[in-house]
């Protein structure tokens, strides 16, 4: 791509050289030529650290960029059922226009859950959850879930 833009820009393509990060390039009486790799890799910045992200990090912050957040937060009586409405909040998931529609149907599958579980109330609903908008939209956004008791 960038060989490219340099014959675009008029440079002629026997002077432009496509290398990869790490390879060396020695100029020398307007000669160029490729010299041994030196060793290296990608340094990531993350606030005030430099270098400690992990690749699970790298992971999940890929994973939000591509398909979102789904935020479903329960609040329920002693008993177990739904005390308030279901508030399902999403961010960077589906467009504005599509959301209101899934939310709903999204909504009616939580209260759905709550009703059913025997077990785990968080991890079902939270597998359920990213099962039922994956079969939806085809989007894998990471799925949270509060559940509070009163």
């Amino acid at each position: 791509q960038h060989a490219f833009l340099a014959e675009e820009s008029g440079f002629p393509m026997e002077k432009v050289l496509v290398i990869e990060n790490g390879q060396v390039i020695e100029f020398d009486n307007g000669k160029m030529e490729i010299k041994d790799r030196i060793p290296g890799s990608y340094v990531f910045v993350d606030g005030s650290r430099v270098g400690e992200i992990g690749p699970s990090v790298v992971r999940e912050r890929e994973q939000l960029s591509q398909d979102g957040v789904v935020l479903v937060s329960l609040v329920l009586d002693r008993t177990g059922k739904l005390h308030e409405e279901i508030e399902i909040i999403s961010r960077g998931f589906v467009y504005k226009h599509d959301e209101d529609d899934l939310m709903e149907q999204t909504r009616q599958k939580v209260a759905d859950i709550v009703r059913k579980t025997q077990g785990n109330l968080h991890n079902d609903l939270v597998k359920s959850i990213r099962s039922f908008l994956y079969s939806k939209t085809k989007k894998r956004p990471v799925v949270l879930a509060t559940i509070n008791f009163l």
